[in-house]
């Protein structure tokens, strides 16, 4: 600000809307930022979901690699995946492969081999992973007795597979 005002200007009203143009996108800038750190999360209903979950059996907490971070922190669970892991890690294959199979018997394989007892989903993964119910995991989910909904609010699903030996 200090160069923009003490520069000579050969017009003040082109000096004027310069420095008001810099101001607006000052505070539009900011504006924007606060609104998109206010909406990155986490939800509400997503920490109410995590600290319902901290009342469960322990148990691994099957999610994507996104939120196990956030998961493990809020709820106290242990996490298959996390953000820490390279795409070209074998457990974010094995992640990917889970949530587009509709193998059952492959899913229940994976879940026991790694001690998983919750699926936690969320809208953002529905919109991004699966293109409707009938896709891979989430047919499974709703199509399953091994697997039971034991909580659901506002977009945050938590599945408790029922097979799981504790």
């Amino acid at each position: 600000f200090d160069v923009i005002l003490k520069n000579k200007w050969k017009s003040d009203l082109l000096k004027n809307y310069f420095t008001l143009l810099v101001i607006c996108g000052l505070i539009f800038s900011v504006g924007s930022f606060i609104n998109r750190i206010s909406r990155s999360g986490p939800s509400t209903e997503e920490i109410v979901s995590l600290e319902y979950l901290k009342e469960q059996d322990d148990a691994t907490v099957f999610s994507s690699a996104e939120y196990g971070f956030f998961i493990r922190k809020v709820s106290g669970k242990k996490t298959y995946v996390d953000n820490s892991y390279l795409r070209s890690n074998p457990r974010i294959r094995e992640m990917n492969d889970v949530f587009i199979s509709r193998d059952l018997k492959k899913i229940s394989r994976f879940l026991d081999e790694n001690k998983i007892g919750f699926i936690w989903i969320n809208d953002k993964m529905k919109n991004n992973i699966w293109k409707n119910n009938d896709d891979g995991l989430l047919f499974i989910l709703h199509n399953s007795k091994q697997f039971k909904k034991i909580f659901d609010y506002k977009g945050v699903e938590i599945w408790k597979y029922v097979q799981f030996n504790y």
